[in-house]
């Protein structure tokens, strides 16, 4: 299954990107809630992640502006939900060896017997496969900077920069794609 990413902007103004761990709609509030957390940041000692929830308007989805949970009573009803989903999600944590030694149609032998499974990229290299996207970012950033003509106008040089960063977006994307797959 392929996750869904967001990109937030925190208070400094900084894009940080997110992974989505649910959406739900709540007819008590009359709201739409995703439940997020920062993409590739690993669990604690507890097996814990930093949860993150918002609202947000479901004709424009998370694509769109996520507008902050503002009573008690949502927030009750958020914890109550994450607990119930991370309760499930820890349910469903047995492999399909484990369940089906569970229920007798496999035997030890197959369980010890090594398996050729796809290569696991981990969190370190995504974060050097983005690290390397950014540089290369910046650089051409910096290329466009050194080598505008002095005829350009600031908005045609604010222009070239937001076309990179198009540019540059279009890359992590895509890069985050491959190395999720």
């Amino acid at each position: 299954m392929e996750k869904e990413l967001l990109t937030i902007i925190d208070e400094n103004g900084t894009e940080v990107l997110c992974e989505v761990l649910f959406t739900f709609d709540s007819a008590d509030f009359n709201k739409s809630y995703v439940i997020y957390y920062p993409f590739g940041v690993e669990e604690d000692e507890d097996g814990n992640l930093p949860l993150y929830a918002a609202s947000f308007d479901p004709e424009v989805g998370t694509d769109g502006k996520l507008l902050p949970v503002t009573t008690d009573e949502e927030w009750d009803m958020i914890e109550e939900l994450v607990a119930t989903f991370l309760e499930e999600e820890e349910e469903e944590e047995i492999t399909a060896a484990e369940r089906a030694m569970l229920d007798g149609d496999m035997d030890v032998e197959a369980l010890i017997t090594p398996e050729e499974t796809e290569e696991v990229i981990s969190a370190e290299e995504i974060a050097q496969e983005l690290a390397t996207l950014k540089a290369e970012f910046d650089e051409a950033v910096e290329q466009t900077i050194d080598e505008a003509p002095n005829s350009m106008t600031a908005d045609e040089a604010v222009e070239q920069l937001k076309q990179l960063k198009v540019e540059f977006d279009e890359l992590v994307s895509q890069a985050i794609a491959n190395l999720l797959k």
